[in-house]
């Protein structure tokens, strides 16, 4: 819900000595004489010791970051670290070497990135980073808070590009937590508010983010599919992605489905904060996606209302489980049968449930932790599920 952005050691990658792979001593930069051939080391020792090293190499990379072709293809890419709050933007780093065995071994692998659609997708998309923005209530500090940076908010403390931004009604230290000034606490006028003004937050620390994903405290969240998903769109483009399809009796077009989260891409936050942080604001709250009973408001609508003012194109991201997930129920466990399908399934990628409780929270984590060593599960489960048939506002 609002914390500070914190600053996070660059995950581990594999040394690779690019000169072994390439060959050749002037690739060390040492001259070649009359007193040493290429020919002295027999070609077959030659080929057996450089075979060696690339099976080697091959093998540690499949046993990196617990089988993540994603977030190994990232770590090599670019590491960046997330600025604490308060500094410039992320440091860069260089990138490093071994992107050679890097792309033999997700070759080897398969890749499992979603199809690319014609018009949402980049060639050759750079690994980016996902500022989350989650919203809270003092009274789940210790609960709902907890459980989250207990499981998938560890997975985004221990990533190189991303952040997590908790937003409250009260500041708090431990969980660092940000106020939502200015609002107060009910589900309709003031929670637009706290959305308001937790975007505001998300804007003052966009530094090199490509995206600001909203998300609730009752969610949990796959930050490798999310970063999966992501990469379908174009994040140079002034977009934001989500269930598209709820309040078009409340916004022209209709709006997003909020309950699975919705992201949107830096030039769209440049976009509808290029008046001011107080314009969007009030714009925000002037517009209120309300009922005619004139009690019941929507944050997510609202929102999407001022996307939509701005121009900005609402597109569809599947694997957002905004609703819960109906099956069988399974002794000893609060996962029902839906929800392991669900996890397991491949097309879409599974990115956000919500409705989570605590324990549900740690069984999602354990059970996508526990895929790692076991795909051939996931594809047995990923035809018996059909996400388009669940899909609910």
């Amino acid at each position: 819900d609002g914390s500070q952005p914190q600053e996070f050691d660059p995950p581990a990658y594999l040394p690779v000595n690019t000169a072994d792979l390439e060959g050749g001593t002037q690739s060390r930069g040492v001259q070649p004489s009359s007193h040493f051939q290429v020919d002295s080391v027999p070609k077959l020792r030659r080929c057996f010791c450089c075979a060696t090293l690339v099976l080697v190499s091959l093998i540690q990379a499949l046993m990196l970051d617990h089988l993540d072709p994603t977030a190994w293809k990232v770590a090599l890419k670019s590491k960046r670290r997330v600025a604490p709050v308060g500094t410039s933007t992320p440091n860069l780093l260089e990138p490093s070497a071994g992107t050679l065995v890097q792309s033999l071994a997700q070759s080897l692998r398969g890749s499992t990135a979603p199809p690319q659609k014609a018009g949402t997708t980049m060639p050759d998309p750079s690994p980016f980073g996902v500022l989350y923005v989650m919203l809270t209530y003092h009274k789940n500090y210790g609960t709902k808070i907890a459980g989250v940076l207990s499981t998938w908010g560890e997975d985004v403390r221990n990533s190189a590009l991303d952040s997590l931004v908790l937003v409250g009604d009260k500041a708090s230290k431990d969980p660092p937590i940000l106020p939502a000034k200015g609002c107060g606490n009910d589900h309709n006028d003031q929670l637009v508010c706290k959305a308001g003004v937790a975007l505001q937050l998300a804007y003052q620390r966009l530094g090199n983010f490509s995206w600001v994903f909203m998300v609730d405290d009752d969610f949990y969240l796959n930050v490798a599919n999310a970063h999966r998903a992501l990469a379908s769109f174009d994040a140079s483009q002034a977009i934001a992605v989500g269930i598209v399809g709820c309040g078009g009796h409340l916004c022209p077009q209709g709006g997003f489905c909020g309950g699975g989260g919705f992201a949107i891409s830096r030039p769209a936050m440049e976009k509808i904060m290029e008046k001011g942080e107080s314009a969007f604001q009030t714009d925000l709250m002037g517009h209120i996606a309300k009922e005619k009973n004139g009690i019941q408001s929507w944050a997510d609508i609202s929102v999407s209302c001022v996307l939509r003012r701005n121009e900005i194109p609402l597109l569809t991201m599947k694997g957002l489980y905004g609703w819960r997930v109906d099956g069988a129920g399974r002794k000893g466990s609060s996962l029902n049968e839906g929800y392991i399908k669900a996890i397991h399934q491949t097309d879409p990628l599974p990115v956000t449930f919500h409705y989570i409780t605590e324990e549900q929270k740690r069984e999602i984590h354990k059970e996508f932790q526990a895929m790692n060593q076991s795909q051939g599960l996931r594809k047995l489960l990923s035809a018996e599920f059909d996400y388009d048939a669940q899909v609910a506002c």
